[in-house]
């Protein structure tokens, strides 16, 4: 397949054809008959019984130029599988084949203003394009950005559905369209770990030749994926390196549970004032026998002479009784 780019003052074009004769089919006068929905205006040319197909370009940016400077975040992602799920839809009203729908970045092209996603239909066909989705979403996982968990939920989301031969419009739908499980907030990213295994994937050596075969020889760029989250009727992987960030109260009861002091959550402090305030029932048990066994002052004389600070000190003791009693023993867990 060639492919030429040309322009001039009010249009661009980008023109494919095949060193080998064709002959114009139903695909290709449906292509002209046709404004389809989400694929690039083409008109078809025949010179010297070779057929060139001029797509119309003016106003578009090939995704895979727009990709060497920017990063894909969840929106862009979510538009870009959704104009591919449209269009497949668009190409069965049609009678076209989805096989003829170019899916390598540089057949690709985008409204920068709008980012709306218009994808070439090229009726020769093409083997690299024989993986189809698969290739969309591996492009999609190189240049997806990391830093937005859920662009990186939906991708994985995707990809781990997209491994099924049996993989549908529909499936694909009931992926877009899923509410993000609550499991999901309580995962953090770790520092750096994405882009460590994007820089290992990048680095090549100098000298290194930079064909497509030589690439695939690399270094697996994606997250390995591990723990499986259930939301409806879909398993979803979370990559390995997000590790779970527990609720502190949650935390701190279940040490609180088992016995255990807070040493990893709270500071020294924290944990002392903690063992004073288990230590208030005893002390308010020990104060009430030493004083009514008259050991140390007869409980008369006392309530005579002091009886508000008396009065003060019972409340609070009654008070603190019933806290402590009321946290440790009764509080359940959200």
């Amino acid at each position: 397949m060639n492919t030429i780019y040309v322009e001039d003052m009010s249009e661009s074009y980008m023109i494919l054809s095949e060193e080998q004769q064709q002959e114009i089919d139903y695909q290709v006068q449906m292509l002209e008959r046709n404004e389809i929905p989400g694929l690039l205006s083409v008109r078809v040319k025949q010179v010297d019984s070779q057929l060139q197909y001029h797509y119309e370009i003016s106003g578009k940016q090939q995704l895979g130029k727009w990709l060497e400077e920017n990063k894909l975040k969840y929106d862009q992602v979510k538009k870009l599988i959704q104009s591919f799920s449209d269009t497949i839809g668009q190409l069965e009203c049609y009678l076209l084949s989805e096989q003829c729908l170019m899916l390598d970045r540089e057949y690709i092209y985008i409204e920068v203003g709008t980012w709306d996603v218009y994808f070439c239909y090229y009726p020769p066909g093409n083997e690299k394009n024989r993986d189809g989705f698969q290739s969309l979403l591996q492009l999609i996982l190189k240049k997806i950005d990391h830093k937005d968990p859920e662009a990186v939920f939906l991708a994985y989301g995707l990809f781990q559905e997209s491994l099924n031969e049996t993989i549908s419009l529909k499936r694909i739908q009931m992926i877009m369209n899923q509410r993000e499980p609550e499991e999901w907030k309580c995962y953090k990213r770790e520092e750096n770990s994405f882009h460590k295994a994007e820089e290992n994937f990048n680095e090549r050596s100098e000298g290194e030749e930079q064909d497509e075969n030589l690439k695939d020889k690399k270094e697996d760029p994606y997250i390995p994926l591990k723990k499986t989250i259930s939301d409806g009727s879909i398993n979803w992987k979370v990559p390995e390196q997000l590790e779970v960030s527990e609720n502190k109260e949650k935390t701190e009861k279940k040490y609180e549970k088992e016995g255990k002091y807070k040493s990893l959550i709270l500071n020294k402090k924290v944990i002392t004032a903690e063992k004073i305030w288990m230590a208030v029932p005893f002390f308010t048990l020990l104060v009430i026998i030493v004083i009514f066994s008259g050991k140390i002052v007869p409980i008369q004389k006392v309530w005579a002479k002091y009886p508000w600070i008396c009065m003060g000190v019972l409340l609070f003791m009654l008070g603190a009784n019933f806290i402590i009693i009321k946290r440790w023993y009764f509080d359940e867990e959200e």
